[in-house]
């Protein structure tokens, strides 16, 4: 009797547990259903249809399919953080013997952001392929270079919007530097490819909390190319390879093509989503527990960086600077925690290297609305007020710390 009862007991418990488990995946896939690109465009469409914005619904291959058909030649922003995230191009792709790791996109090209607003944000490439206005990469020509990820490229507003041309008209020659889903690993790269050439005299490291973490241990996991960016003399030489950092990504562009079924530049085929989901990931982020939310921290790295970072713009007299840019994640249900996204710790490792800094949270927080900053209060990028508000607190931060 006690075996027979001790059995059945064991495996009412297995029946629960069981039970228990596949209740939560069943809540952490309705979850990531939610949260998942289809399910956010369609929150997107009805936002914007409430405030009697029309929202082009296409995806980008579907637009780029129009504009071929008008006649128009266009690319996706090919992100280097995406290239070294699928497999056999974590280094760069093979050339001539060796390896190049593209750390923009292709030039004088007509290139696409994104859409959050309701329209597509399109530019025009410069001659190395980023978001400017062509002939600043000249030494002596640049008051200022940004350094930073999408929102610092301009994600997702129109020309004239974005962080560079803002600060253009402050009377600043501005080089804008940022790239979509760069981490600081291909931060510092951008700074040493294309930065140091030509000697701004104020280099703007714009952090973005949102994702700067994360993208640093995919960087440090994945490319020991970019790692070796911590050496001060290691360089590509990409400022005088463009024409072949355009072949390659023209090549890439167009295999990438082929595989795709919505956005030419999709990361991992949905391998990220599986281990969010395998994980957890998405239900303990709305019940605030486990890593995500803590997300790794590699100070020793993250030292590193800025220090090779520091070393390299005192190399030519400039100032590096410090931009601590906000996620909308801070402005949920009234979030103001120093804590969320190691905030604190990310502003104690810069103090401690005596690295001046323009901190754009206390702008939002005072802001009446902060949310309203973000595309429909729901995307992860800043709208044109969003950008605007940033701008203006960089001049203001940056005169009261006597940066001309």
């Amino acid at each position: 009797m006690g075996m027979g009862w001790t059995r059945a007991t064991r495996n009412n418990v297995m029946l629960v547990l069981v039970s228990v488990v596949f209740c939560l995946y069943l809540i952490e896939m309705l979850l990531w259903f939610f949260q998942s690109g289809d399910s956010r465009s369609a929150k997107l469409v009805e936002k914007a249809a409430e405030r009697g914005v029309r929202f082009d619904t296409r995806s980008v291959i579907e637009l780029l399919r129009d504009l071929k058909t008008e006649g128009t030649e266009a690319y996706p922003a090919i992100w280097p953080g995406a290239i070294i995230r699928k497999k056999g191009l974590e280094n760069g792709f093979a050339w001539e013997g060796g390896w190049i790791l593209p750390l923009a996109g292709i030039s004088r090209a007509l290139t696409i952001l994104g859409n959050e607003t309701g329209e597509y944000a399109l530019y025009q490439s410069d001659e190395h392929g980023f978001n400017n206005p062509p002939g600043l990469f000249r030494e002596g020509r640049v008051d200022m270079a940004l350094i930073g990820d999408s929102i610092t490229q301009g994600c997702c507003v129109n020309p004239g919007e974005d962080l560079g041309s803002l600060l253009r008209k402050t009377g600043l020659r501005v080089l804008n530097l940022g790239y979509g889903f760069n981490g600081p690993l291909l931060e510092l790269a951008t700074l040493r490819e294309y930065a140091r050439p030509i000697r701004p005299q104020v280099v703007l490291w714009c952090y973005f909390e949102g994702n700067d973490l994360d993208e640093l241990v995919a960087e440090a996991q994945g490319s020991s190319r970019l790692m070796a960016y911590l050496e001060t003399g290691f360089s590509q030489g990409l400022l005088g390879k463009q024409d072949v950092i355009d072949q390659i990504l023209r090549r890439h562009f167009r295999s990438s093509l082929d595989h795709a079924k919505r956005n030419p530049w999709d990361v991992d085929g949905g391998n990220h989503a599986i281990k969010r989901i395998a994980t957890m990931s998405y239900l303990r982020e709305r019940l605030g527990i486990g890593k995500l939310l803590s997300r790794p921290f590699d100070k020793a790295l993250f030292g590193r960086i800025f220090e090779q970072a520091n070393e390299d713009v005192d190399s030519w007299g400039g100032r590096l600077v410090f931009v601590f840019l906000p996620a909308r994640e801070r402005f949920l249900n009234g979030s103001k925690s120093e804590t969320l996204f190691h905030r604190r710790e990310v502003l104690s490792m810069v103090r401690e290297m005596n690295i001046p800094l323009v901190d754009i949270v206390k702008a939002f927080v005072t802001h009446t609305n902060p949310l309203s900053l973000f595309p429909f209060g729901i995307e992860p990028h800043y709208n044109q007020n969003g950008y605007e508000l940033v701008a203006a607190t960089i001049v203001h931060d940056l005169d009261e710390l006597g940066i001309p």
